[in-house]
């Protein structure tokens, strides 16, 4: 099974290297990055709309709905909303890899500290020399990518 979950993230970072070229080509035909990252949480939504419903799957109770901290509304999409909107006014300048590579770094320093303090209900993976050696040649390869 941890194969399949390695494979469906190796997938998921492929696709998500196309996206802001996509997106770009969108918005170059509607005149607006604002309008294409739109049309992208939208076609999103309605497919993730179906996929419940085809799945049927059991809403929750408003009482639990109630129960999320009120900044989780908020964060999810908005974080959202900035990662593909600034990738696709990012990257089709920088280009893909460099911009990949860029989101990436971004992504493995905090994703360091939450695995290390256990934020946001991660579990904690304390950092070590193997993680902090890894974190650095990652900072090499974004760096060569970047220069070259």
């Amino acid at each position: 099974m941890y194969l399949i979950y390695i494979s469906i993230a190796i997938i998921s970072g492929a696709t998500l290297a196309m996206q802001p070229g996509i997106n770009n080509l969108v918005a170059m035909k509607l005149g607006n990055p604002f309008l294409a990252s739109l049309l992208s949480f939208v076609t999103g939504s309605i497919l993730l709309l179906g996929v419940t419903l085809a799945l049927r799957v059991r809403l929750p109770e408003l009482e639990t709905i109630g129960l999320l901290p009120w900044w989780s509304w908020i964060a999810s999409g908005v974080i959202g909303a900035t990662a593909v909107t600034s990738a696709l006014m990012v990257a089709p300048r920088l280009g893909a890899s460099v911009w990949i590579s860029l989101f990436i770094f971004g992504q493995i320093v905090l994703s360091m500290l939450l695995d290390h303090y256990g934020w946001l209900g991660f579990e904690v993976h304390p950092l070590n020399n193997g993680r902090a050696i890894g974190a650095f040649l990652l900072v090499i390869g974004v760096t060569l990518i970047v220069r070259f």
